[in-house]
Order: structure tokens, then C-alpha cells, then sequence
């Protein structure tokens, strides 16, 4: 029996294969942090506007440091607490603080990279998985 018109069962398989399912998994666990958050922020907004909001600007140069480690330990993310600081500072200094702090920490990784390169991905990651994720990358880039 063919399913709207797919090619059946083989093709619905190919579609929903284990890593199609992982990623979606994944993107519903962000996206329902993220709602989690944004009821949070509703909910709990002057408690955390006494907390953070204070005239000396602590909380926002805590919220920058929290994004600058979130993009240096890449499985750590403060995109759940976007809708919070978007409550506490709007949505316009939310958006210059969450650049700042993705930019500070990109640069932080880079200047890593840069440095210790190779040999501590050695140390993380075995050899044969970073050649194959070498070899999904092409060499050369076309313009």
C-alpha cells in the first residue's frame, strides 16, 4: 500500500532513519526548553528583574560570561535563557549581549584551535573519526 503517494514502507525508512530522528529529537528538546523558558520569563519576571536587573549592570556581564563559556563547551547552551534576558533588558540588548558574548567565545575558540590544534583533538576525539569527518569536508572551497 503506498502512503500518500510515497514509494512505500523502503522510502518512509529512508526518511525517518535513526540520525533524521536524532536531529528531530534534538530540535524538539531545544524548542521546548526555549517555550519552557519564555513561561518562565512571563511567570517569574519581577522575581528576576530584582535578581538581575540591578543598575550596576552585573547581570548582564554575567549573561555575556554565561555565553562566552556556553560557546567555548559546545555541548553547554544558553539559548534557553535568550527569552529570559529578552524579558529582563528587551529584546534589542538582549540581542547585542547574546552577540557579544557568541563573538568573545568564537574568537576564545579560535585563538584554541589556533594554538593547541591537532594535538588536543588527538586527545578528544580517536584519529579515524577526525579523518573521516576531514574527509566529508572538501579541500577546496568554489567561488
Amino acid at each position: 500500500m503506498k502512503l500518500f503517494g510515497c514509494g512505500g514502507n523502503k522510502k518512509m525508512k529512508k526518511i525517518f532513519n535513526k540520525e533524521f530522528l536524532k536531529v528531530a529529537f534534538g530540535a524538539f528538546v531545544v524548542l521546548a526548553l526555549f517555550v519552557l523558558a519564555s513561561v518562565f520569563a512571563d511567570k517569574y519576571q519581577v522575581e528576576m528583574q530584582a535578581l538581575v536587573a540591578n543598575e550596576d549592570g552585573a547581570g548582564m556581564v554575567a549573561y555575556v560570561f554565561l555565553t562566552i563559556i556556553a560557546v567555548v563547551l559546545a555541548p553547554m547552551s544558553t539559548l534557553p535563557l535568550i527569552p529570559l534576558a529578552s524579558k529582563m533588558w528587551g529584546g534589542f540588548m538582549a540581542g547585542i549581549l547574546s552577540v557579544a558574548g557568541w563573538t568573545i567565545g568564537a574568537q576564545i575558540v579560535f585563538l584554541l584551535a589556533r594554538h593547541f590544534g591537532k594535538p588536543l583533538v588527538k586527545k578528544i576525539v580517536s584519529l579515524d573519526r577526525l579523518r573521516g569527518i576531514e574527509d566529508r569536508v572538501p579541500n577546496t572551497i568554489s567561488h
